[in-house]
């Protein structure tokens, strides 16, 4: 497993607890209601957030040894939680910079900027390690 893709995960799942939290107790508060974009993200992350926890957490109670293939199926939860949450970010952050409304053509561009660097990072990685 990639350390950065293990920690990257879990780093996203802990900013969408974070997030879920916040905006829990700000609705029990009588605060502003969530946009549709926001309620969606955390519809969605909720129920990846069960299938993570549903793959995770048996294992902590067993007592022996667990490899890397244990975690394998909540790491796919994981990763899934931290696509649309990064996905969540990249929208908010384009209608505050650009406004409300802003092209859906200029988020798509940043995404494959993301992937083809990501990529070029894989390929780099694997022309120049022999």
């Amino acid at each position: 497993g990639n350390p950065i893709i293990w920690w990257g995960n879990l780093g996203f799942l802990a900013l969408f607890l974070c997030l879920y939290g916040a905006v829990s107790v700000r609705e029990q508060r009588g605060g502003a209601k969530m946009s549709p974009i926001m309620q969606t993200t955390l519809e969605t992350c909720l129920w990846l957030f069960l299938g993570w926890a549903l793959h995770y957490i048996p294992f902590w109670a067993m007592g022996r040894v667990l490899y890397f293939h244990h975690y394998f199926p909540a790491q796919l939860y994981a990763s899934m939680i931290t696509a649309v949450v990064l996905d969540f970010l990249i929208q908010v952050s384009f209608e505050r910079i650009f406004g409300p409304n802003v092209n859906s053509v200029w988020q798509h561009s940043v995404i494959a900027l993301l992937l083809r660097s990501y990529v070029g990072g894989k390929l780099m990685f694997i022309l120049t390690s022999n």
